[in-house]
């Protein structure tokens, strides 16, 4: 079966060059959505989207006192963080 972790990395190279930062932020966006998706298609759910980057951006600035570690995050990390886990919480996934 193909974890969440597993299907990010391998997707998106941003991800790959700061892989423990990746695995922990894309673990806070777990935490943050419910159980099973709504019926629908990640397009159509924006406030997800808003919902879960409002998190990690807010998690990021709690946790990292370096300001250029926080930049890359905010501005390479999340974003893609959040497109690949809607994207994959929206898909059905293999069992």
């Amino acid at each position: 079966m193909n974890t969440v972790t597993d299907y990010c990395l391998d997707r998106a190279w941003q991800l790959r060059l700061r892989p423990d930062d990746s695995r922990w932020l894309i673990g806070v966006a777990l935490e943050e959505l419910m159980a099973d998706p709504p019926d629908g298609k990640a397009g159509e759910h924006s406030e997800y989207r808003t919902r879960l980057s409002a998190r990690l951006t807010n998690a990021v600035r709690q946790h990292y006192g370096n300001p250029v570690v926080a930049w890359i995050l905010l501005y390479v990390v999340v974003p893609v963080v959040v497109k690949l886990v809607i994207e994959w919480w929206f898909n059905p996934r293999e069992v």
